[in-house]
């Protein structure tokens, strides 16, 4: 989004401003004036309410997927950790198990499930290794990978849509890119990603710094991309980017570095809240 400033001298125009333009079709070619009478377009307002959830979790976790009411957690290490959702937020564990994923940064479940299946498969985009593992959960909560989907560039994690999504960076500096694959079936076994594979591929308008914005976790639900980004200490910004994934837009910004300072990790939702799940335990609810 490009910055409204308006030249000042000029009794018709409005007091100069800096902030950046909340008119998704206003930009800097428009000089913002006003009107009278009624409002001609419908927005709702920027607000939220945001709340910590309650219930204990394992510390270090990092990607985080929602099915039905039951939330699976991967941790730093090889323990993983299913909870069931409570009234207010509370959870409950009711199983764990190990699965060598490495630093399993994102998570989310198939759109669809399978003749036999109890849960959809569970997709865990790696950090560290440019994989994502297809994971099948048993009725007893028992785990298997059943294929590993490698690409060249950064994360690679399925939408709601059933096409594969990456999300990666060329570089410690600049924007962040995001590249939609085709759809990959499980029966296709072990599988790397070439430029054969991709549908559409662009770059953020947004820069994100290793500097002050570390990239987590991300969905891709609803047609957006909800980008979860944020380390703790002083000097990092925390948030959630929104991405139209037909326009390429960036359509919000869900800042938070001033709500808290832990570390975010991965996003999802659950009863049309949007979760943001962190490093210490912490879950947070955020309703629009």
């Amino acid at each position: 989004m490009r910055q409204i400033v308006l030249q000042s001298g000029d009794d018709n125009l409005a007091p100069r401003v800096t902030e950046e333009s909340r008119y998704p079709n206003i930009d800097s070619e428009y000089t913002v004036l006003q009107y009278t009478g009624q409002m001609l377009s419908i927005r709702t307002n920027q607000n939220y309410g945001i709340k910590e959830w309650g219930g204990s979790r394992a510390a270090s976790q990092q990607g985080m997927a929602i099915y039905g009411n039951l939330l699976v957690s991967f941790s730093n290490g090889s323990t993983k950790y299913i909870y069931t959702i409570g009234a207010d937020g509370t959870l409950t564990q009711v199983s764990s198990f190990t699965l060598a994923t490495g630093h399993s940064n994102a998570l989310q479940f198939a759109p669809t499930i399978e003749s036999g299946q109890v849960f959809p498969y569970l997709y865990v985009a790696g950090l560290d290794n440019n994989k994502c593992y297809v994971v099948s959960i048993a009725a007893d909560y028992t785990a298997t990978i059943v294929q590993t989907i490698t690409s060249t560039i950064g994360q690679t994690m399925i939408g709601d849509d059933g096409y594969l999504w990456g999300n990666g960076r060329e570089g410690d500096t600049g924007p962040r890119i995001f590249i939609k694959f085709r759809k990959v079936a499980v029966s296709e076994g072990d599988i790397t990603l070439t430029e054969d594979d991709v549908i559409d591929r662009w770059e953020t308008d947004k820069i994100y710094s290793t500097a002050d914005v570390t990239a987590q976790g991300y969905s891709v639900k609803y047609g957006k991309i909800w980008f979860c980004y944020g380390a703790s200490g002083a000097g990092q910004k925390r948030g959630v980017d929104v991405y139209d994934t037909a326009t390429h837009r960036r359509l919000a910004e869900i800042e938070l570095s001033s709500y808290t300072t832990v570390e975010f990790e991965d996003v999802d939702f659950y009863d049309n809240a949007l979760l943001i799940a962190t490093y210490q335990s912490k879950i947070f609810e955020v309703r629009f």
